[in-house]
């Protein structure tokens, strides 16, 4: 908008628009709206109306200058909206300029990111049911009861695990309910002692396994010897030979060695881990 030597005020094109965060406080000014300052006198009036917009906002200061009013939220699934106003101008001479103005709200989203390490996990547990119980109250309360309650979920070691327990939820349901049930069954399972616990608590377990698996160890060892220079002390190529060192072969083969207590306690778990879940 500019006025001209005898004091008219005439139209240019100057594309009105400012883009803006939803639930943002946002104070308007005419004068953002053109590429040049306008000398008009102090008798010159404003008037702002909204044309259209995903949300009717009420306009504070409408007959001023610089009006304001609060963004309004977006609907579940935009991303952005446009807010159009209608600006009208009138200077002393009464002579009067319309100007269109858009104003677009920008979705705000929202990221839950949970870092490693098993120490945190269960504390976040705790940071999420507060979070989800605070931001559901501030959604119902801006009238965006419909959003979802985060766009972005992310998380490295056991915050992955949390997060895609939340993620299930909201998989199942397209909505975050009964994700804090879920994350609450998951951390109170972890308080009931796993077949690994019982076996590192227990002192005898693995002393007893490693004492089995070295002494077949030594045992089969030492019978591997004595066969084995038995079979060397055989007449070369006769069919006693040739019978030893199969019966040898066959008799270490079916020779296991029981595990050590490290290995049977990984090897237990990863069963019990299978049929139970833990």
């Amino acid at each position: 908008m500019t006025q001209s030597k005898d004091n008219k005020i005439s139209n240019i094109d100057f594309g009105s628009n400012l883009t803006i965060a939803e639930g943002s406080d946002v104070v308007l000014d005419a004068y953002d709206f053109v590429k040049s300052d306008l000398p008009i006198d102090k008798k010159t009036s404003f008037d702002w109306s909204q044309l259209s917009g995903p949300r009717v906002i009420n306009l504070i200061n409408e007959k001023t200058q610089r009006p304001a009013f609060r963004a309004p939220y977006l609907e579940k699934r935009d991303f952005t909206a446009d807010l159009k106003f209608s600006l009208t101008i009138r200077n002393n001479n009464n002579e009067t300029i319309k100007h269109p103005v858009t104003v677009t709200v920008k979705r705000v989203h929202r990221a839950l990111i949970l870092q490693g390490a098993v120490s945190l996990g269960a504390y976040e547990f705790g940071v999420y049911d507060t979070l989800y119980k605070q931001l559901k109250e501030k959604d119902v309360a801006n009238g965006r009861k419909d959003r979802n309650l985060f766009d972005i979920i992310a998380g490295t070691s056991i915050g992955a695990m949390n997060a895609s327990i939340i993620l299930s939820s909201f998989k199942e349901k397209s909505n975050f309910d009964g994700s804090i049930e879920r994350l609450e069954k998951f951390w109170s399972n972890q308080m009931i002692p796993t077949f690994a616990d019982i076996a590192d608590r227990n002192p005898l377990y693995h002393s007893s396994w490693d004492y089995l698996h070295n002494t077949n160890k030594m045992i089969k060892q030492s019978w591997d010897h004595m066969l084995t220079e038995y079979c060397s002390n055989l007449e070369p190529n006769t069919e006693l030979k040739r019978w030893c060192e199969t019966c040898k072969d066959y008799f270490f083969d079916l020779w296991d060695i029981p595990a050590t207590g490290e290995a049977a306690r990984r090897h237990y778990s990863s069963h019990n881990f299978q049929c139970c879940g833990r």
